[in-house]
This record gives C-alpha cells, structure tokens and sequence, in this order.
C-alpha cells in the first residue's frame, strides 16, 4: 500500500497500550533468519537488482511464477504484499461491499485519503474466508514463500475491530504455520502479533512523505519512533525488524539518515520513494 496514513496523535495509542501490558514471550519458532538486507519494491521486473537481497517483499502479480522461483533459487526470501485492513474500490465492488467498515454516524464506507482505499471490518466472517481460503492461497500458489501483512493499524482509529484484526491474525497463523509472516507496525496489537510474527517491519522509521514532500521526524514524532524501537527490540526475541524509510532519489543525506539510524538501532534499512517503484 506504500506509506500509511500517519496518524498523528492516534498512534500514540500504540506507546500508550505496549506501556499498560507486557506482551507474553513467545513460543514460536522463527521462520526467518539471518536476514541483513531487504528491499520493498512493488514495481515489476529488477529481478537481478533483487537477486541480491535476502528477503523481497513483492506484488508478485507483477511477476511470473517462474520469474518468483528464480528468485528463490538465488537465496531470496520473497513475500507477498496483502492489505488485511484495507481494499481497493475495484476489491470492494465484487464482493458487493460486505467486508466494508463503515462509519457509525453516517453509515458509509471509511475510506483512507491517502490511497483512496477503503477499510475493512475484520470481523466480517466472509473477509477473513475470503483472505484465508482465497486471496492467500492464491499468492503463495504463485511461488511466494511467505507474506507482509500491512494495514493492521486500523484498530487505532477504530478499536471496535481490533478483536476481529487479531482472530484473523491467529486464524492465519494456523492454516499457514510454515509459512514466514511479516507484519508493518502492529504496535496496538503487538502482543497478538508476536505470536504470528516471524519478523517485524516499521514504516516510516525515520522518514515520512506528507504527500509533498519527504521529511525527517522530529520533535516529538522522532522521539515516539526511538521509543517504540526499544520496545519492539525488546520483546522481538531476534526476530528481524525491517525499517522501512522513504526520500527522494536525489536526496542522498536523507537516504544515509535513515539508514545509519536504522543501523544504530541494529534494524535492517531500506530506503525507497513513496509508491516504492524503486530499488536504491
């Protein structure tokens, strides 16, 4: 989906929620190891550019499953892009908007600005079908090895589906036990994500796009994200955290901030435009 709506303010929540409880250990066997490069591309083709990265988180519709498996070949751990919390309009039409989650006064479909997307209810029975038994399989059938599950943040803004996002979580988790799953953010259900999750990714780390233009975090905003990344760090287990950062290509100085923050921080840098269409 590319960068998320950043909500100011809300993903506060997230610190606030990670404070009150101490997220269980878990049991879980990591699925993925040794990782010291990623890259984030949603643009077709590269495929030697990729070769040269342990782990490719991909819209592998944009590929050929014989083109996925030469990747695999090389040593690349590919994951499919899937929006649990958020679809297209084209997606919401077919399914006659039953998965939608719809505003309580007015009664419409929310709707992100950012993307033009629309949220999901993940306590809609039918959603969690469709992604489990549909959209998922089909994926991994096309020679993916595992997935990046984005926009699992919906809860923070709308709490009342939080329990719908983390029986979808679980429910995944067991049909696909073998599968290496990656998760963006997921702070306010971390500790439902740390029993799913073989691997963290945090979007906007450093960086951010405000639809103009690519800033730094400051202030308070860079504190909240150095917060947050001990406590993830902490409770992660040596799971592998991603950071995810975004600056324009000819903006070398922001590209190396990123990184060298990221680094400090022993997480794993990527640094991508916003639509990331673009390996560095």
């Amino acid at each position: 989906m590319g960068a998320p709506l950043l909500r100011r303010g809300l993903a506060f929540w997230g610190i606030l929620l990670l404070m009150r409880t101490i997220p269980e250990r878990s049991t879980r066997r990591p699925l993925l190891g040794g990782v010291s490069s990623f890259a984030c591309y949603y643009g077709p083709g590269a495929l030697a550019r990729l070769a040269d990265y342990d782990v490719a988180i991909l819209q592998v519709a944009h590929y050929t499953p014989q083109a996925l498996a030469t990747l695999r070949a090389a040593g690349v751990r590919v994951a499919a892009y899937l929006s649990v919390g958020e679809v297209t309009a084209i997606e919401a039409e077919s399914a006659g908007e039953a998965w939608l989650l719809r505003d309580s006064a007015q009664g419409t479909p929310v709707v992100n600005p950012r993307w033009g997307t629309l949220l999901v209810d993940c306590r809609s029975a039918a959603w969690q079908a469709y992604l489990i038994e549909v959209r998922i399989p089909a994926l991994l059938g096309r020679g993916a090895e595992g997935l990046f599950l984005d926009t699992v943040d919906v809860p923070e803004a709308y709490p009342e589906v939080r329990s719908g996002l983390e029986a979808l979580l679980t429910r995944l988790r067991a049909r696909f036990p073998e599968r290496p799953l990656l998760i963006n953010r997921g702070f306010s259900i971390l500790n439902t994500a740390l029993t799913v999750a073989d691997g963290f990714v945090f979007e906007a780390f450093t960086t951010y796009y405000d639809g103009a233009a690519y800033h730094a975090w400051t202030g308070d905003d860079l504190a909240w994200t150095s917060r947050m990344a001990v406590q993830l760090r902490q409770v992660a287990e040596g799971r592998p955290i991603l950071a995810l950062d975004y600056a324009a290509p000819q903006d070398r100085a922001l590209r190396e901030r990123a990184v060298r923050r990221a680094r400090a921080y022993e997480f794993v840098p990527f640094v991508s435009t916003v639509n990331l269409d673009r390996l560095p």
